[in-house]
């Protein structure tokens, strides 16, 4: 929105002219002063925005020389990517890095005043840049100083550059020659095409990527560690989490993915240690309180769960996870009803909630709706094919709580797909004994 009039009044500039060869003045004279009007009131009304009140108008546009640099790298030669740089900040215009970038960038800046005559259309592809880079590489601070999906508007202005100095070439040079170049080029892109998108084939080889360039910044670990997460790795997550709270202690939600992987280990304690500390950080994120819900669920500690679960619908009622969590916690206490009625939230919430569905189905049961019960269950199963897991799951703790009926339910339905799980019927076995049902148990 900000750099469109600006694109608008280049263009002007460059390529719209009268029969008579001539600009249209007024019109660019016009923009130039409704922009710079725009500007100075901005300015003066102390409207000018930052992301971040950590780095400095100054410091960022000393680093932002760098950042410029790196982007003209990226475009001619783009190697060493990475999705979340460690990007050190400037402090004085003396260093050497500093210097030397302002003197790439000057003369850049420089290029397009040289070159409008001779070579039209790169002095407007190298301002096309700078223009299209203005909001995030000049005096307004960003937390993060760079990011390369950046360069997608500017990338514009460099295809034509690259397109200029393609045709001059051909000119200068035999036909098969520029061939020869032309197809080493493509090659070579090509190549590092193919490369680079090996890295971004799953989440894990990406952060993994990530981490070996930035190993001093935390959100690379936080994100390799919830990588490892969703892979049903919970170690290997919790040893980036703890690399993650090294380099940000102080980040509630380390605390969190950390506490969820403890949960996958069934270590709930660890589980409440660390959503404590998250929620003493952050007292508004709903998140937490959930997880520390599910861990009170497992220690059988369901009033506290209750609470916890009320607390996050408070905080975002639209959070489907804590409407889902103190239904199990009323299913376990025996409140039917309100079970129920906070299960068919969640599922209101997210029609496509398979545990939720499931957990609706034992509810039905209890109401003896068989047929509800059905469908529900094959929705579920439909959605979520290894939901087997969470039966077997919930049915441990159930067992656990001496919920024996919740726990029968449970493994029945985990056995109709799976019915050679000897694990599964030994527990459904025990519980039947639980019930002096000795027969059943047999």
């Amino acid at each position: 929105a900000i750099t469109l009039p600006l694109t608008y009044l280049l263009i002007e500039f460059f390529f719209i002219i009268n029969k008579q060869g001539k600009r249209f003045n007024t019109f660019l004279l016009t923009g130039v002063i409704a922009i710079s009007i725009s500007f100075i009131v901005v300015v003066i009304g102390g409207l000018l925005p930052q992301e971040t009140g950590s780095i400095s108008r100054f410091e960022y546009f000393l680093t932002q020389l760098q950042v410029l640099v790196k982007y003209v790298q990226l475009l001619v030669l783009p190697i060493s990517q990475n999705l979340d740089y460690n990007f050190s900040i400037s402090k004085s215009i003396w260093g050497i890095y500093e210097l030397i970038s302002g003197f790439i960038v000057i003369s850049l800046l420089g290029s397009i005043f040289m070159l409008y005559r001779k070579y039209p259309l790169i002095s407007f592809g190298l301002a096309w840049f700078f223009i299209t880079l203005l909001v995030e590489s000049s005096i307004i601070p960003i937390r993060d100083v760079i990011f390369e999906h950046r360069l997608y508007l500017p990338m514009f202005g460099f295809a034509i550059i690259l397109v200029v100095v393609l045709l001059e070439i051909l000119q200068k040079f035999k036909r098969t020659q520029f061939i020869l170049v032309f197809a080493v080029i493509i090659s070579t892109y090509a190549c590092l095409t193919i490369v680079r998108n090996t890295v971004w084939k799953t989440n894990l080889s990406l952060w993994s990527d990530v981490v070996q360039k930035s190993p001093n910044k935390a959100r690379p670990h936080i994100n390799l560690g919830i990588a490892y997460f969703k892979l049903l790795k919970p170690l290997l997550a919790i040893e980036q989490f703890n690399m993650a709270n090294k380099l940000a202690p102080k980040n509630n939600e380390i605390y969190y993915n950390r506490a969820e992987s403890y949960l996958v280990l069934n270590r709930p304690e660890e589980a409440i240690r660390d959503l404590n500390q998250s929620i003493s950080l952050n007292n508004k994120f709903a998140k937490s309180y959930v997880a520390r819900a599910k861990a009170k669920i497992l220690l059988n500690n369901l009033d506290a769960a209750i609470i916890d679960c009320s607390k996050a619908i408070a905080l975002k009622p639209e959070l489907e996870s804590a409407w889902f969590e103190r239904s199990k916690a009323y299913l376990f206490t025996g409140e039917i009803q309100k079970a129920e009625n906070d299960l068919n939230v969640a599922i209101n919430l997210n029609p496509n909630y398979a545990a939720a569905l499931n957990n609706h189905a034992l509810v039905m049961l209890y109401q003896g709706k068989n047929k509800e019960a059905t469908s529900d269950l094959n929705k579920a199963i439909h959605l979520d094919p290894k939901l087997i897991n969470t039966y077997n799951d919930m049915a441990k703790t159930c067992y656990k709580m001496g919920q024996f009926n919740f726990s029968i339910t449970y493994l029945t339905s985990s056995l109709q797909y799976n019915p050679k799980n000897g694990d599964m019927l030994k527990l459904r076995g025990n519980c039947y004994l639980n019930q002096n049902k000795v027969q059943l148990a047999y």
